[in-house]
């Protein structure tokens, strides 16, 4: 078994169940097949010492979810099967449909603990003068991270409130 072939089958059920979902349709335990299946996709991509079993239970998950969506796409009629089946086929068949995205999680060991926090890159005009000044209007810390970056570190609602201010100056710059 191949993680291009289960690759390809999640990309289309999970476009399949969107579809499903734009008709009314309830798709809540279908996307969670699917977010279980992307999980173990992700973890056999990134990870050397994955269990082997990884990839089938992937391909199980995937297969559930892809019958779940024919079961609930039975009122439709016929046209939903036919829309999808030609896709289906040339993804048995080895064709790449679409790109599967890897998310790969990044641990940095120096994040605080028992803190919310936001890392990103602010934006060039962003001077660091203005940085204090949001974090001392917004009451959160403001530190300065690797790969210039920054930390910000606070409660929630005060996070949102400097995200906000400092967003402003993303869509300038």
């Amino acid at each position: 078994m191949r993680s291009e072939n289960i690759e390809q089958n999640w990309l289309v059920t999970m476009r399949m169940a969107l579809d499903l979902k734009e008709s009314g349709q309830a798709v809540d335990e279908i996307l969670e097949l699917l977010k279980s299946a992307k999980t173990l996709l992700n973890q056999y991509l990134v990870y050397e010492n994955t269990a082997p079993d990884t990839l089938p239970k992937a391909g199980d998950l995937v297969d559930r979810a892809q019958s779940k969506v024919f079961l609930k796409a039975k009122p439709l009629g016929r046209t939903f099967r036919e829309k999808w089946d030609s896709t289906l086929k040339r993804v048995v068949a080895g064709e790449k449909v679409e790109n599967f995205m890897v998310q790969k999680s990044v641990f940095y060991p120096s994040m605080p603990r028992n803190k919310r926090w936001v890392r990103i890159k602010p934006p060039k005009s962003l001077t660091e003068k203005r940085l204090s000044d949001i974090a001392r209007n917004t009451n959160v810390e403001i530190m300065p991270h690797e790969d210039k970056h920054v930390l910000i570190v606070g409660d929630k609602e005060t996070l949102r409130e400097a995200v906000k201010e400092i967003s402003q100056y993303m869509k300038k710059g």
